[in-house]
């Protein structure tokens, strides 16, 4: 038996990556009925876990625009998350954070390393360790 169409569409359904979900169990992120990160209408990018936000594939099917712009929302979550500290001694917590948890090298996720990454390796260096061992994750420019 043979049928005739003017026009076929294929579509591949979309599933949470098991590597995301392995990722959801290990922080404890609940997820939806579609092994998805559960969200809510108003709160889109929370994630069940305070301070860790969701965007693109981890929180639904979506296309790359919509993805683009929950990112920026996550980052902008993040941000307000951290307003208080905003004018403390951040650099001398950090310092503190070295010497108390044996730190060998840090990470510091933040704007560009072009105007951030020289006060950082001051940090470090002024908690006795070799400059070059601090790493800049530009979340700025890579946010989604």
């Amino acid at each position: 038996m043979t049928d005739e169409f003017d026009m076929a569409v294929l579509s591949v359904g979309l599933e949470a990556s098991p590597d995301a979900v392995a990722l959801s169990e290990k922080l404890g992120i609940e997820l939806d009925a579609h092994r998805f990160a559960k969200t809510e209408s108003f709160h889109p990018v929370s994630s069940s876990r305070d301070g860790i936000y969701v965007s693109g594939s981890f929180q639904a099917p979506m296309a790359i625009p919509r993805s683009v712009t929950q990112a920026s929302t996550a980052a902008a979550e993040a941000g307000r998350a951290l307003i208080e500290a905003k004018g403390t001694l951040t650099q001398t917590l950090i310092n503190e954070k070295i010497k108390e948890n044996g730190l060998n090298r840090i990470v510091i996720a933040a704007c560009t390393p072009r105007t951030h990454e020289p006060l950082f390796q001051d940090t470090l260096r002024e908690s006795g360790l070799n400059a070059h061992l601090v790493e800049m994750a530009n979340i700025r420019n890579q946010n989604f």
